[in-house]
């Protein structure tokens, strides 16, 4: 399948939000062609009609107001729903790994939940940012695939985990749980490996009324504290380095996500099995 080829480097150019809402739908008929059943009204359908919706009164030069943060967070909700929904997509048909790490719940997920996460928990979302990790190792060209705690790949004849934790909370606390939740997964699977968090929670309950300058330099004071939180030494056991990742506010400044290295891959064979 070829459809999503003018994908390619996105990450290098913008995106349209009419080319945007017509890729979300061409995703929902390669969804079928998988044998998804696609229900209409389902979140990515809800998405695309959001962004032609925004872009025609655009045009009409009709904007969202400044005032209405609701219509606001939906919007960035919505690209990023599609834009996720494109690369999971993609990564599950065009390499050769795909269909070993993005399986069929990984999928499902992306046509339902809410069209704003919940902080009373959202499994959507968890397995919605759990398949875009998995999608960014298959990208990365590494033998992956789903097992505990997450995922597991394959790197200098080591076998290494990847424990993947999405935060609905704020804060240093929250943060210091979701790791050493990934730790104990780690430690079950008798694995050294990385986690993966999604910290979107923290910095729009935290962060959400700066302007983009101020947001940048003080995400990063608590994406520092973070780093922090990885690095004591009650976590460092069998965590390589965790990942942070912060979609959240792609749109209103630039994305945010941080490698924490804590040891080397090498250093892995004293403790591995």
């Amino acid at each position: 399948m070829n459809e999503l080829t003018p994908w390619e480097g996105i990450g290098n150019r913008s995106v349209r939000t009419d080319r945007l809402a017509a890729r979300g739908r061409e995703t929902l008929g390669l969804l079928r062609k998988l044998g998804i059943d696609v229900q209409p009204n389902n979140r990515i359908d809800r998405a695309a009609n959001l962004l032609d919706e925004v872009d025609q009164n655009i045009r009409r030069g009709i904007d969202i107001a400044p005032q209405d943060t609701v219509r606001q967070a939906m919007m960035v909700e919505a690209q990023r729903t599609l834009i996720d929904a494109v690369t999971i997509v993609h990564a599950r048909i065009s390499r050769a790994t795909g269909e070993a790490t993005i399986g069929t719940e990984h999928l499902k997920a992306l046509l339902s939940g809410p069209d704003l996460p919940s902080a009373a928990g959202d499994s959507s979302r968890n397995f919605q940012f759990e398949a875009r990790v998995g999608a960014l190792l298959v990208f990365a060209g590494l033998a992956v695939r789903r097992g505990e705690p997450d995922f597991v790949f394959e790197m200098g004849g080591f076998s290494l985990g990847v424990a993947v934790k999405r935060m609905t909370s704020s804060g240093a606390t929250a943060l210091s749980k979701r790791v050493r939740e990934g730790v104990r997964q780690l430690a079950a699977a008798r694995m050294h490996g990385f986690i993966a968090v999604d910290v979107d929670s923290w910095p729009a309950d935290e962060l959400g009324g700066l302007e983009a300058t101020d947001f940048g330099t003080q995400f990063e004071r608590e994406l520092a504290a973070a780093r922090d939180v990885v690095t004591q030494s009650s976590f460092n056991e069998r965590v390589i380095g965790a990942y942070f990742a912060d979609s959240d506010h792609v749109f209103r400044s630039k994305s945010i996500s941080r490698f924490a290295p804590c040891r080397s891959p090498g250093s892995v064979d004293a403790d591995q099995g």
